[in-house]
């Protein structure tokens, strides 16, 4: 029973002294708090400007494996290896929005429904202090990776592929068709044999104009890299922001209002022993 007015009496004396140092030293208490405030915000608006993230998809349908790994790997040096002014002249935009790309990443795309070519789809991450490059960056990092030397080659080729292929279907349409034509002039009309032989050449006929129509879809768009997903419209910074500094400048300065009123304490309290 004697323990209990014990701990209330400590809980009472701590409060009694929290009070009797808050009164003593208010005036670093309110200041040093409101001072780190003021100056995070004025540093927050004049010199550490707010990061802003965003990210797009894109499909690359030329590159092996290993060419799509070493293709983020090149994004992803592609900033630390250029200053602005190199930058700038590499990604074909202006040095201010060069020097408002902060960082530039990339990774492939998990697809664990297997709805999506995961090896060829890549999603690039970047950061800017200018949400209104975002749409210019975009455009410019696509055609930077569309000229990369082995994206270009594999994309030639591939395209010089679909172009054999092409042919190379429509001479099979050609050959059944003049088949087709041979078996209705020959054949009698009426003949069983008739209506199987050209049933069976129209299928293979239609199947082959199916394959001939996805192939001309690719010839359609030379390009090698396909945007699936393009950047969105963000507002809300994800670092430096004015307020989040604020708050970090707020509470750093009640830190040092508590370290000046321990020191101050201490030393106060040392003086009164040595009297």
């Amino acid at each position: 029973m004697s323990q209990i007015p014990q701990k209330d009496f400590d809980l009472i004396d701590v409060a009694a002294g929290a009070y009797r140092l808050a009164k003593g030293y208010y005036r670093p208490l309110i200041l040093l708090p409101v001072a780190g405030a003021l100056l995070a915000l004025l540093l927050s608006l004049v010199l550490i400007k707010p990061v802003y993230q965003n990210s797009f998809i894109i499909f690359v349908r030329v590159l092996s494996s290993a060419e799509t790994l070493q293709l983020i790997k090149d994004l992803e040096t592609l900033k630390e290896a250029n200053d602005s002014k190199k930058l700038a002249q590499v990604l074909e935009i202006s040095e201010e929005q060069a020097r408002s790309l902060k960082s530039i990443t990339a990774r492939r795309m998990e697809d664990k429904n297997n709805q999506i070519d995961s090896t060829s789809t890549v999603i690039v991450e970047f950061e800017t202090s200018n949400p209104e490059d975002y749409e210019t960056i975009q455009n410019a990092l696509v055609k930077y990776i569309s000229e990369i030397p082995y994206v270009k080659k594999e994309n030639a080729l591939f395209l010089q592929r679909q172009e054999e292929l092409y042919e190379a279907i429509q001479d099979q349409i050609r050959r059944l068709d003049s088949i087709h034509t041979t078996l209705v002039s020959t054949i009698n009309n009426t003949s069983e044999n008739r209506q199987v032989l050209t049933n069976g050449i129209y299928t293979e006929i239609v199947s082959l104009k199916k394959e001939q129509l996805a192939v001309k879809k690719e010839l359609q768009y030379p390009e090698a890299i396909r945007i699936i997903e393009p950047v969105r419209p963000v507002s809300k910074p994800a670092k430096a922001s004015p307020q989040q500094n604020t708050l970090i400048g707020f509470f750093a300065g009640l830190f040092l209002a508590v370290f000046y009123i321990f020191f101050a304490e201490m030393k106060k309290r040392a003086e009164q022993t040595a009297v």
